[in-house]
């Protein structure tokens, strides 16, 4: 069996390109996540953390639930690594939160559903105080 040579341009071109078409390939995925509520949200990131661990370490999907399960100072090196790489995939490719932006809307969302959640008297007491 003949061997394959594959210089660093050649590499970096690659992962390039599957970057690319993964990015595009999780739009749906993507849309899907930001529609879900809290709940939804955190089950689809449960699945694709420990789908990945899975496919990373090509263990059974009862091994990848185990070390997802597990905490950080529980794993090993490997495990760790590929549950890291799996969180980081997953909000590139899933939550694409841009910079602090994201985390603003969120906050606002979260400080208007506080806000709505107060008695007359206590909506009053809090606008005395600004």
């Amino acid at each position: 069996m003949s061997t394959i040579t594959l210089n660093l341009s050649q590499f970096a071109f690659g992962l390039g390109a599957t970057e690319r078409l993964t990015l595009a390939a999780s739009m749906p995925f993507h849309k899907a996540y930001h529609k879900a509520d809290a709940e939804g949200q955190a089950a689809m990131q449960s699945d694709f953390v420990t789908s990945y661990v899975r496919g990373n370490l090509n263990i059974t999907p009862e091994k990848a639930a185990k070390i997802v399960a597990l905490k950080r100072v529980e794993r090993s090196a490997e495990e760790e690594k590929a549950a890291n790489a799996a969180s980081a995939k997953f909000r590139y490719h899933i939550v694409r939160a841009e910079g602090s932006s994201r985390n603003e809307v969120d906050l606002l969302k979260a400080a208007v559903a506080a806000y709505a959640k107060l008695t007359a008297a206590q909506k009053r007491k809090f606008l005395s105080q600004i």
